[in-house]
């Protein structure tokens, strides 16, 4: 589905992790006697963010570092090495094509430096029986250092000494990785200053007016939403892949956060169709039973839904299949509002799912 690139941009999730592990630490002996040492230490730091830049953009950004060592009494000719990754990938559409590339470098100070990468384009159509075009590179130049094993021999192997206390370089990757959290909280903090201003800077729901008839025959307002979190999802009964994923993705991240002891009693999940010749109260009530979820469905003339539509800058195109099948290309977007109207975000379509539970608890929370 297509959808009008609103200049949303939102930081949606920053990780880092810093972890340190201690591979083995292992003495061999012979009838008691101190024969060998062989211990490894492995230390990781890894780091991502995620930016949503429109509707149904997202960039992923990070980076992974490994530092590896070997204390051993046998000679080998490299002890340490160290591996640095950085990687982006972009997710979006453009019309009715999904669009994937990803690439990532690797750094590694034993075995060369590594870069790969997979453009993947797809077009579903209408009727989701389209084409994808892939394709992957790979470079690597190559830094081989080899490993020599020359153990010295038994009688040069003094007794079991003291460990030595970790290098410096461990040190420095331990600082580096508290530079990294640093700046990982820092970026958290831009990105909820970035949502905060998302929120004012677009329209409350008390003021984008409707009037638009429920699957009960009753008609409804924008004030009648007001009071509690709201998901707002425009589509279509005859959708054939796009609406019914997209609810069920509510349904099963509404599922997950109750059962972790978040209230989600007063979420309101509101399916505003862009067909009005099809999507009659009858039709909206007989499709939106079929989910577990309450659901409000609404539904009104041409005039009443091209307003609503432009009011939430919803883009919606009716057009047909070879076979002559009425199907509407339209903004596959989940509109977030809070308990006071204002907007909280959006979920785009095929987001993460622990991404969208993320959304769903700080709207309910």
């Amino acid at each position: 589905m297509q959808s009008e690139n609103q200049g949303i941009i939102d930081l949606t999730k920053v990780s880092a992790a810093i972890q340190s592990l201690a591979g083995d630490n292992s003495d061999s002996l012979k009838n008691g006697v101190f024969v060998s040492r062989f211990d490894t230490e492995r230390l990781s730091l890894g780091w991502q963010n995620d930016l949503l830049l429109s509707t149904e953009s997202l960039i992923t950004i990070g980076l992974d570092a490994l530092d590896d060592q070997v204390s051993s009494t046998t000679g080998y000719s490299v002890k340490s090495r160290t591996n640095l990754g950085l990687y982006a990938q972009f997710l979006g559409r453009l019309g009715s094509a999904d669009i994937q590339a990803a690439i990532r470098l690797d750094d590694n100070e034993q075995f060369g430096d590594t870069v790969t990468g997979v453009t993947v384009i797809g077009d579903t159509g209408p009727r989701c029986v389209g084409f994808g075009l892939q394709a992957i590179i790979e470079a690597t130049t190559s830094r081989r250092m080899t490993s020599q094993n020359n153990p010295e021999s038994p009688s040069d192997i003094p007794p079991p000494p003291e460990r030595p206390p970790k290098g410096h370089h461990t040190l420095v990757i331990i600082a580096a990785g508290v530079l990294f959290a640093g700046l990982c909280a820092a970026v958290f903090w831009l990105s909820e200053r970035q949502a905060q201003k998302m929120g004012t800077g677009f329209p409350q729901l008390q003021e984008q007016a409707f009037s638009l008839t429920d699957q009960n025959g009753v008609m409804r307002s924008n004030e009648d939403f007001l009071g509690a979190p709201l998901a707002m999802f425009f589509g279509y009964t005859y959708c054939p892949d796009v609406c019914p994923m997209t609810l069920s993705v509510l349904q099963i991240a509404i599922d997950e956060l109750s059962e972790s002891g978040v209230d989600a009693s007063d979420l309101q999940v509101v399916f505003v169709t862009v067909d009005h010749e099809r999507d009659t109260p009858e039709q909206l009530a007989a499709y939106l039973s079929l989910f577990d979820m309450p659901v409000t469905g609404l539904t009104g003339d041409a005039e009443a839904l091209k307003a609503v539509q432009k009011s939430f800058g919803i883009y919606a195109k009716r057009v047909a299949d070879t076979d002559g099948v009425v199907l509407w290309d339209h903004s596959s977007a989940v509109y977030l509002y809070d308990r006071g109207g204002a907007f909280s975000g959006t979920i785009v379509f095929e987001e993460p799912a622990d991404f969208v539970r993320q959304k769903m608890e700080r709207l309910l929370r």
